[in-house]
């Protein structure tokens, strides 16, 4: 079901980081990191097949999910 509601969503995101490194331009802003807690429920429920087909929104979500201070603060290694 997630995937089928969040299709349309990402395809939009896609269209926008297409045009941009993030989603407010070219620098990394709250409205980046405010998609973060949101990291397992979407690796849970949409997981890469969503990603393969929206390269942007995949190198998006790669980029903001990896600083070390990230990492630290969810508890994994």
């Amino acid at each position: 079901m997630a995937p089928v509601v969040l299709g349309p969503k990402l395809d939009g995101y896609e269209r926008i980081l297409s045009k941009s490194h993030y989603l407010d331009g070219e620098k990394l802003t709250l409205v980046d990191l405010f998609h973060l807690p949101h990291a397992s429920m979407f690796n849970k429920y949409i997981g890469s097949d969503a990603l393969r087909t929206r390269p942007d929104v995949a190198r998006w979500w790669n980029d903001i999910s990896k600083p070390p201070e990230w990492i630290a603060a969810r508890g994994s290694n």
